[in-house]
């Protein structure tokens, strides 16, 4: 399909007005010619397609701005149908528009080795980071809109529009207000940390429904290192309904406590969580399931022995704000890092699979940072640029495989992983999950492990 924007604006270098056409050849096109009409305060956009772009019906959500504030529709059909409702966007003569395709789920990979990983959960051998596409999975309906009230928690961008909402957050552009970080430092800014603090424990305060993963993962037979940079406690809910034993090591941002980790060790006579220096934490990781999170926690201690209304806690913790990542990267290289000692050794001698990361995302690139030491990187040849160790029976260290999952990946998001040496591959998070489980529970089935 191919087609064309034309637009008119005054140029002040020229009498009159002057007309531009770009040819577009997608939406991603349209988008683009429309950005640039935009940008010269054209008012009279017209979009024409050569010859009819229907192919089959696909989910879109058109959001502009306007001086009277921020608009958004979610439509399904062809371009046909997004073209209509872009030029009615247009007659509100918005400053800004923004398409964004809502993706249905990819067919499986067929190259995705689920079985090697899931011979390798089972193994104990595999470092699960999960991250914020994690517990969009577990709405129901999936795919149902955020809401303040809603009984699963927000995505970042979500989260990020209702913190700009509540501060008066700049209306536009639309890149500012999907910053989470930097919306988070502005309303800290308006507000105080403190309230952000009582915001965000009663935004994730109370959700006890895992997504698909939480429950694979709690279902593994040997004990996993789950790292996770989401707030919410469904990993943890998801273990204790397994009625399995699990510790957890949450990140400490309060003033009072920076530099340590609150840890909760399963089966202790007190069940208050104790604060510790991160090279001070000792735990057996063979025996026992940790949850580490890294970026901090909504408090769901209390609800171990009895329900603790969230306006209560002291024990909640966030790295969320633009500060709080720069002072969490500044730790990482003082003597005493961030990430405990005992997580860092163990890490080095396992595979990790990211879920739910997103290359934009601050926790995606600052869990990154934190493992460049655990994580060997490539040169452009495709040579590991790090020099190998061996184990006891002779292995290498580094000849280990990392995998991430994740939606469309844009080559920006390939190139990074692969100079991390991770392969990444384009499939759903539930498609793969549920296979997952498949193999999970054949392998299991066939150890007597059921």
């Amino acid at each position: 399909m191919s087609g064309t924007v034309k637009w008119k604006f005054d140029d002040p270098g020229n009498p009159g007005r002057v007309t531009r056409a770009r040819p577009i050849a997608n939406v991603d096109d349209m988008a683009s010619a429309l950005a640039e009409a935009l940008h010269q305060h054209a008012n009279d956009i017209e979009i024409q397609w050569d010859k009819s772009p229907f192919l089959e019906p696909r989910s879109w959500t058109v959001t502009w701005g306007t001086k009277e504030g921020i608009g958004c529709c979610a439509l399904k059909g062809s371009e046909t149908h997004l073209t209509v409702a872009v030029n009615e966007v247009l007659k509100r003569s918005p400053s800004e528009v923004s398409i964004t395709e809502r993706n249905s789920p990819a067919p499986p990979d067929p190259d995705l080795p689920h079985e090697i990983i899931a011979q390798a959960l089972e193994d104990g051998e595999v470092v699960p980071f999960l991250g914020a596409g994690v517990p969009a999975s577990a709405r129901k309906p999936l795919g149902a809109e955020w809401s303040a009230n809603s009984q699963f928690p927000p995505t970042g961008a979500e989260l990020s529009e209702y913190l700009a909402c509540m501060a008066k957050f700049p209306r536009l552009p639309f890149r500012e207000r999907a910053d989470l970080a930097r919306v988070a430092s502005f309303y800290s800014s308006v507000g105080g940390h403190n309230m952000l603090y009582r915001t965000l424990r009663r935004l994730f305060y109370g959700y006890s429904d895992p997504a698909l993963v939480h429950k694979e993962l709690a279902n593994v037979s040997a004990p996993l290192l789950i790292v996770t940079t989401n707030y919410d406690a469904l990993m943890e809910d998801a273990l204790r309904a397994k009625k399995k034993p699990f510790d957890v090591v949450v990140h400490c941002t309060d003033s009072a406590n920076k530099g340590h980790v609150l840890y909760w060790k399963h089966g202790a006579s007190d069940p208050n969580p104790a604060y510790v220096r991160p090279n001070q934490l000792e735990i057996d990781l063979s025996k026992v399931t940790v949850v580490y999170k890294m970026h901090g926690s909504v408090d769901r201690f209390g609800q171990l022995i009895a329900p603790m209304p969230p306006q209560s806690s002291s024990l909640a913790s966030f790295v969320i704000t633009e500060e709080d990542y720069v002072d969490f990267l500044c730790r990482m290289n003082t003597i005493e890092s961030v990430i405990p000692a005992v997580f860092m050794k163990y890490l080095k001698s396992k595979s990790f699979l990211f879920l739910g990361y997103g290359l934009r995302d601050w926790n995606f690139r600052v869990v990154l940072q934190n493992l460049r030491d655990a994580l060997p990187t490539i040169n452009q040849a495709g040579v590991t640029m790090r020099r190998k160790s061996h184990d006891l029976l002779g292995i290498e260290e580094e000849d280990r495989r990392h995998w991430a999952i994740q939606r469309n990946p844009a080559a920006a998001d390939i190139v990074l992983w692969r100079e991390r040496n991770v392969k990444i591959f384009d499939s759903d998070l539930d498609e793969f999950i549920e296979i997952l489980g498949q193999s999970l529970q054949e392998i299991r089935r066939a150890y007597g492990r059921v």
